[in-house]
Formats: structure tokens, C-alpha cells, sequence
């Protein structure tokens, strides 16, 4: 799950400018890319200028009439604070959800891999709620946006291994919010100010950690810096809060260890091997689908810098389209290798195939 971009030199509200990024000014779409052929499962627009007041969600759920009812059963009817209903979230989730109930696994799992604009615990509940507990999510995170329940243990992990040597990690147990934390946090306030005491120890609020989540944690890793994981995937609830990697228990939830390669400064040519958490290596192995995807559709593109939005639109879709027929040969021809061809080959063969009846037509109009 990731972000796909149409990149259009057009006046409209959806372009939107992202001066970080190569193509600044683009139309950007959510997709769900699978990994092993760079298959486009479901693309959806991020509502970017919209004005119908509409939100993106309903819009998908009135192409998939399937996800209506459970919709309204998991997030619509959500009056909680920390609901999701309404919001981009809750589009991701039914985009994730239409992709898993078409797409059976035989062992009826699906995980979906996020960077860490996506990667939230709520998140990761509503879709495994969802979906039946089919899916699950795996993605790093940014502390920032990590809610204040589970910051509070997560900050101890992160300060833990402060100072660790490369390749450590450890296991941080997530929490579910308590659903009186606003209050709870107001009352603590306000006696803190009946007391007179100023102190930052004294105002600290540590949160209510009373409710664990079943099956979801944080990676903790030391790389050249500190990378946060979050998966609710985990093999078995932990025993404690925070669980060094070297602990049995960590591993065992972890669903084991698996060896990473990375460079590290210490060697030239080769690469140094760590054996870490089996989710830190899946995230490495593929979270890379979407730009797989894109990185065919961009290969001798048909879409030129034009001011039509409906041309670039067009040429966007055609490009598309091509990596998506290319995905399906590469799927057929799986067992028979003679079949095989590069990307570059195939789409010389789809150019020909639509050129050749044109050019054998103005060729008999001008005999």
C-alpha cells in the first residue's frame, strides 16, 4: 500500500505540489500493488480538491456495493473518538479489505506492507477486524505519530537502545487507548494545579496500560539510527512491556529470527549480516511493490508534459494498462519459460499489434 502519482503539468485541484519529490506537481492515487508480479489490485484518488463533500470512502463503496454493509458495521456507525469513519484511513482500509476478500491465499493470510505515513495502530485493528482477522499489517512508523498510550513504553525501548550496537532490537507491547484517557488526563491536571507544583516529573501523565493488544507490538532496531517497526502479526502476546532481542520470548513472538544483509561502513564490497526480527526482514523484502509497479509504467511511457488533463489522464490509464497486461503474461507463462520476455520486448509487441492495422489502412487508402 502505497502512493502512485500522474504527474500533469494541468490547472486543476487535484494537482497537488510535493517540493521533496522529483515529479512536484502530480495527481496522486492510493494503490495496493502486489509483490511477486507488481499486480494493481485496487488504485483509488486521494480526493485531493474536492469540493462535493463526498468523502473517498463512500465513493469506493458505491463502485464495491460488497464493502457497504461492512462499512457501517466496523467503522460508519463509530461515534468513538478514535474512530476512522470518513477520514483517508477508512478508505485504505476498504481498498485492503476488496483486495483481500478477491484475492484468496490458501492459508487465508494476507499481510499488507506500509512506510510510515500509513502505519497506525487503529489502523491495523480496523482491517484485521475487518477482514475477519484475514489481514494483517506490517510497516514502520514514525514516533510522532505513534498515539501517547503506547509512546510512553515505546520511548523507554527507544532509549534502551540508545547506545546499542548495530543490528540490536528489542520488542515493545502495544496497548489499546482507554476510552476515559481524555479525562483521566484532564483530572490529573487539574490536581496537579490544585497542588501548586510546576515539576515536569509532576505533571507527567503516564497513560492507563491495562488493555494489551492481542498479537501487536513495536520493533524497536538500531541501524545507522533508531527504526521503529509496528506489526499485529505477532506469533503469541509477550510476557512484558519491553523484551531485548536477545530474549527467547521476543524471538518466539518475532515468529523467529532471519538473517539481514546491509552495509555498514566497516566493509567496502561486502555486507555485514545480522540476525534480527522476522518482520524486519518481510518490511525489507516487500514493501517495494508499489514503486516496482510504477517503475514499469514510467519504462518508455506514452505520457508527455501536456497542459490537457484528459490526454495526460489517458496516457496515465494506457501506461497502466500496459504494466498490468505485462503482469498477467508473466503470471500465465510462469511454468513455460520459452513464453517469457522482458518488459521492454513485450511492450514493443502491444506497440505493433495497435500500429500495424493503422499502417496497413493508410497504406491500401494511399494504393
Amino acid at each position: 500500500m502505497d502512493e502512485n502519482s500522474c504527474l500533469t503539468k494541468a490547472h486543476c485541484k487535484a494537482k497537488t505540489y510535493s517540493p521533496n519529490k522529483p515529479a512536484k506537481y502530480t495527481i496522486r492515487f492510493y494503490a495496493v500493488v502486489g509483490h511477486k508480479y507488481c499486480y494493481l489490485s485496487s488504485m483509488f484518488d486521494n480526493r485531493a480538491g474536492n469540493s462535493t463533500g463526498i468523502e473517498g470512502v463512500h465513493d469506493y463503496c458505491c463502485l464495491f456495493c460488497t464493502l457497504c454493509t461492512p462499512y457501517y458495521n466496523v467503522m460508519g456507525n463509530d461515534t468513538s473518538k478514535d474512530s476512522i469513519a470518513n477520514t483517508p484511513s477508512s478508505l485504505w482500509v476498504c481498498m485492503m479489505s476488496h483486495q483481500s476478500s478477491s484475492y484468496k491465499q490458501q492459508n487465508g493470510a494476507k499481510r499488507y506492507f506500509f512506510d510510515n505515513f500509513y502505519t497506525w495502530h487503529t489502523v491495523a485493528e480496523v482491517l484485521k477486524k475487518f477482514t475477519d482477522g484475514e489481514a494483517h499489517l506490517i510497516g514502520t512508523v514514525k514516533f510522532m505519530n505513534v498515539d501517547a498510550t503506547n509512546r510512553y513504553y515505546l520511548s523507554k525501548g527507544m532509549e534502551l537502545l540508545k547506545n546499542a550496537n548495530r543490528g540490536s532490537w528489542c520488542f515493545v507491547q502495544a496497548f489499546h487507548r482507554h476510552p476515559d484517557y481524555e479525562k483521566l488526563q484532564n483530572q490529573r491536571t487539574t490536581n496537579i494545579h490544585r497542588q501548586g507544583s510546576s515539576s515536569n516529573a509532576a505533571t507527567l501523565f503516564i497513560p492507563p496500560l491495562d488493555n494489551p493488544a492481542k498479537n501487536c507490538g513495536y520493533i524497536v532496531f538500531k541501524d545507522s539510527k533508531i527504526v521503529l517497526f509496528y506489526t499485529n502479526d505477532l506469533a503469541e502476546d509477550p510476557p512484558e512491556p519491553v523484551l531485548l532481542g536477545s530474549n527467547e520470548r521476543a524471538m518466539k513472538c518475532a515468529h523467529g529470527l532471519a538473517k539481514l544483509s546491509c552495509l555498514t561502513g566497516t566493509k567496502v564490497l561486502n555486507r555485514s549480516d545480522f540476525f534480527v526480527a522476522v518482520p524486519i526482514v518481510t518490511y525489507n523484502m516487500f514493501m517495494n511493490g508499489v514503486d516496482c509497479m510504477d517503475q514499469y509504467r514510467s519504462t518508455l511511457p506514452t505520457q508527455r508534459k501536456e497542459l490537457r488533463l484528459p490526454m495526460t489522464v489517458f496516457k496515465f490509464l494506457l501506461d497502466l494498462a500496459v504494466s498490468q497486461a505485462y503482469a498477467i503474461q508473466q503470471k500465465c507463462s510462469e511454468d513455460d519459460r520459452a513464453s517469457r520476455m522482458t518488459f521492454f520486448n513485450f511492450k514493443r509487441k502491444v506497440c505493433e499489434l495497435l500500429v500495424t492495422p493503422f499502417m496497413s489502412f493508410s497504406k491500401a487508402c494511399h494504393d
